[in-house]
């Protein structure tokens, strides 16, 4: 992660950004506390043993409850536990959560619970006072049978995460919360279990049924990474992955694809390509290629366009990206200038200017596929922009424009 205020030194200390919340009477409305990394877990993907926080870091941190920590909960919006742990596998952080239900006297639904499922039940729900203060439940499951579970859940309980998801399906149907999302890491390990998964996630009654790709948290060497990471080409079953995301279930609107999104076969709008631009399917070699230049052209804007101003200079992105369209047009045709982009997206998806970059190569593809008369492609490449940079003006200009002109009656037979 690149940022400028580090960089440059000039990100002000905790003492100063506490005194300036307390002065300026502005808080965060978005709030993730992922300081205690305590877990009842040890899952392969995310760490190589059980932690537990040391009591003395514990004592420091549960010296900032009140003081730090319920102030910015009780002026959030969304207060996330965690990102790091679990909030039922450590004191801390179930002492934090008791302590803020207990004293706020104004039951807002802000609590987003992020956990593996274990530990939270209807006895930690009423014994912590969770009722009327919890907005989304995100479970991590990662499998649909026991057998796998316990592999890449380790640690786990498989009948035990039966019996919780059951309890939250349970209070999801009487609102006792508003969304239940249930997710699964994508592995070599696990990936033939994702259609069963859904349709378990269905039959919990899930809101949300979210896939991500597999990353090394610093957990696996290069070469067992390699093993694990089902989406790269050279996998030897990465075929056999591609060929089980055609299937029909992935289109349900429960199913939120997130980072394997970019794989599944292009939709049939982009599917009706103009006879203007040739398509030739890449070899392997060639789409290597296209990687390495997304991820070179991407990481150097970025640092380029941060490095000269600290600011997020979103035309400059844009104008850099409409070249990009161009020479990745002249060498493969929108198809794969489709593909490629969403695999560059995937690949430098950690930073925030990474996406709005390829939110700007996006709009500058649909603005070429408006002017080459492709409407139905231009809106859908512009909604691709906006779902990387809601913000971005130029996808937003272009995305009104195509979405205008596909619906006018002139527009009907355009393709």
């Amino acid at each position: 992660m690149y940022c400028t205020h580090i960089t440059n030194k000039t990100l002000m200390s905790r003492e100063e950004g506490l005194k300036w919340l307390e002065t300026a009477g502005a808080w965060p409305e978005q709030v993730m506390l992922a300081h205690d990394q305590s877990c009842n877990l040890s899952c392969p993907s995310c760490r190589k043993e059980r932690i537990v926080i040391p009591k003395n870091e514990q004592d420091h941190f549960d010296a900032l409850t009140g003081k730090v920590l319920i102030p910015l909960m009780a002026h959030a919006e969304n207060v996330r536990i965690t990102g790091s742990g679990d909030p039922f596998g450590g004191i801390h952080f179930r002492n934090l959560l008791k302590n803020y239900c207990r004293t706020t006297q104004d039951k807002k639904r802000t609590i987003v619970l992020q956990t593996n499922g274990i530990l939270c039940d209807r006895r930690a729900w009423d014994d912590i006072g969770l009722h009327g203060h919890v907005k989304e439940v995100y479970v991590s499951i990662d499998a649909s049978t026991e057998a796998t579970y316990n592999i890449v859940r380790r640690g786990g309980d498989f009948a035990r995460l039966k019996e919780n998801m059951a309890f939250l399906s349970e209070f999801r149907h009487r609102r006792e919360f508003n969304n239940l999302m249930q997710s699964f890491v994508v592995q070599a390990r696990n990936f033939r279990e994702m259609p069963d998964f859904v349709r378990m996630g269905l039959d919990w009654g899930a809101d949300t049924i979210e896939f991500t790709l597999i990353r090394n948290w610093n957990t696996f060497s290069v070469e067992e990474f390699d093993m694990h990471n089902i989406a790269s080409l050279n996998h030897p079953v990465h075929d056999a992955f591609l060929r089980m995301l055609d299937d029909p279930i992935f289109n349900h609107p429960s199913v939120n694809l997130s980072g394997i999104r970019h794989l599944r076969p292009a939709p049939p709008d982009i599917e009706e390509m103009t006879t203007d631009t040739p398509q030739r399917p890449p070899s392997n070699i060639l789409l290597q290629l296209y990687i390495l230049f997304l991820r070179t052209l991407v990481i150097s804007t970025v640092m380029v366009a941060e490095s000269a101003s600290g600011l997020n200079n979103s035309e400059s992105f844009y104008e850099v990206a409409k070249l990009q369209a161009d020479i990745l047009l002249q060498i493969g045709g929108w198809k794969d200038l489709v593909r490629f982009v969403r695999l560059g997206i995937d690949i430098n998806n950690i930073t925030q200017h990474a996406r709005m970059f390829a939110g700007a190569v996006y709009a500058a593809c649909a603005a070429r596929a408006g002017e080459l008369g492709c409407v139905h492609l231009a809106v859908q490449l512009a909604n691709e922009a906006l779902f990387c940079n809601p913000r971005d003006i130029f996808a937003r200009s272009i995305a009104n424009k195509t979405q205008q002109t596909d619906m006018s009656p002139s527009s009907k037979s355009t393709h």
